[in-house]
């Protein structure tokens, strides 16, 4: 074998190296499957998403997690409550801890109403289908769980379907759309 094939080999080896500790360890690049993140993140879309050394999530942030009651599945939702917090949904209004979050609504199209919502330093992008009637929530965030909410509120099998998230679950959070 050459010494150029050597070199090669050797930078190729590397290469994969690097890459398999940055998907494991670090980064990985997702797909959102659904419209559960619509209109912020559509079906289809291309996440990067921060997996080690990771701070807590906070709110307003989008996280990827494994779904508790069938840990082979990801999901990536809005963290909309912390542990501790008490939070609220009732008419399509989040409220956290007494605060109702604001909301203001934007345009309108033959299936939406959209909407911004003021989350912490976060402003999310929501969609509302009217025709379907607000699924409503209430609870108190035990220690070390999130409530995630999907920015499509009328069409995401969040929380208020599949509870609490544990914060052994979290995967990490998504840092970049590509």
């Amino acid at each position: 074998m050459s010494t150029l094939s050597k070199v090669l080999v050797g930078l190729a080896i590397t290469f994969g190296v690097i890459l398999v500790i940055t998907r494991v360890f670090l980064f990985e690049i997702y797909r959102i499957p659904s419209d559960s993140m619509y209109p912020t993140l559509p079906n289809g879309s291309l996440v990067v998403v921060k997996k080690f050394g990771a701070t807590p999530p906070q709110r307003g942030e989008i996280i990827v997690f494994k779904v508790p009651s069938n840990e082979e599945v990801n999901y990536m939702f809005r963290v909309v409550a912390l542990p501790g917090d008490q939070v609220s949904y009732r008419d399509r209004r989040l409220t956290i801890n007494a605060q109702t979050l604001p909301l203001a609504e934007g345009r309108r199209d033959e299936r939406y109403q959209y909407a911004s919502e003021q989350m912490d330093n976060a402003v999310a992008q929501l969609a509302f289908i009217l025709e379907r009637p607000s699924r409503d929530y209430i609870a108190n965030v035990p220690a070390v769980h999130y409530v995630v909410f999907g920015d499509n509120r009328d069409n995401a099998r969040d929380s208020r379907y599949i509870g609490f998230i544990p914060e052994g679950n979290v995967v990490g959070k998504v840092v970049h759309v590509l």
